[in-house]
């Protein structure tokens, strides 16, 4: 499995839960995603097959550290800021810094890293100002104090975790008549990544809809496989794009009913056609039966 975005996604989804319920199956996945469940299962077993996860008897599953090490991708070139959370002094009590001011701008590593060294005691914050690689830019401000410990600790570490994360978008498919725009249940759709990649599969609900969250940023196409009953297939390709963090992408697909051949004989026809044969009939033997008697 090349992983892509997608595989990213799973991954990220399974340390997420992970964090929140110790225990992860598929279903569980698949309701966070709001994606299906053979969907979920196929890319589990992708993920499996090429050891980014384990799956145990019961079904759980767990990150290995293969799968670990693309869920925190250690960013380059992040330039974060750091500011004073409140009027810094030093030993002496001299005001060295007002609350609010920035002190220094960190850029990460290729590892991901960046260190400030020689602070005074007090409070600060660190808070992101650029990020790269079409992700998100957090704002969040992360506080940290530094406190004075004892008299025989001369260096005081303290270390703040920031995370960055990709762009995604919603998906809301529609499947409808192609006549009357009438929403059709229980259409089986795949969707797939510009790349052919299979990211989803899965039934429109009764009101004809699908409606898919966490969708990196990107392109897609969607294939119908199975049409309603007494409607054709669509075979075109349905092309859309996930562009902005957050947005609901629309896609309406439509399919035209199956046209039954006129044959040129109606159900009715047969019906009289056979009714005058039996009433004929009747007639018949009723005159039959009196010529006999004279």
């Amino acid at each position: 499995m090349n992983l892509q975005e997608s595989g990213e996604m799973y991954l990220e989804t399974i340390l997420v839960l992970s964090k929140r319920n110790k225990d992860v199956r598929s279903i569980d996945i698949a309701h966070e995603l709001n994606y299906s469940k053979p969907s979920v299962s196929r890319a589990i077993g992708l993920l499996k097959k090429d050891e980014y996860v384990i799956v145990d008897s019961k079904g759980y599953i767990e990150l290995t550290d293969k799968g670990y090490i693309y869920t925190e991708i250690n960013l380059k070139n992040v330039k974060i800021g750091l500011y004073a959370n409140d009027d810094i002094y030093d030993s002496l009590g001299n005001l060295k810094y007002k609350k609010d001011t920035l002190i220094q701008i960190l850029i990460t590593d290729e590892n991901g890293h960046a260190k400030v060294e020689n602070l005074f005691l007090g409070k600060y914050y660190l808070q992101e100002l650029e990020t790269v690689d079409n992700h998100i830019l957090d704002k969040t401000k992360y506080t940290f104090e530094l406190k004075y410990k004892d008299q025989y600790t001369e260096i005081i570490n303290y270390k703040v975790l920031l995370k960055n994360h990709l762009p995604k978008g919603i998906l809301e498919f529609t499947k409808s008549d192609f006549s009357n725009d009438k929403t059709l249940p229980n259409t089986l759709i795949e969707i797939y990544t510009e790349n052919d990649e299979l990211v989803y599969t899965g039934k429109t609900d009764s009101n004809g809809k699908i409606i898919i969250n966490e969708l990196p940023i990107g392109k897609y196409y969607i294939v119908e496989k199975e049409a309603p009953e007494g409607y054709k297939i669509n075979p075109d390709k349905m092309w859309f794009e996930i562009l902005e963090d957050g947005k609901i992408v629309k896609a309406v697909m439509k399919d035209e009913i199956i046209e039954v051949p006129n044959t040129g004989i109606n159900d009715y026809h047969i019906i009289d056609i056979i009714g005058l044969v039996f009433i004929t009939g009747g007639v018949g033997f009723i005159i039959y039966d009196k010529k006999r008697k004279k």
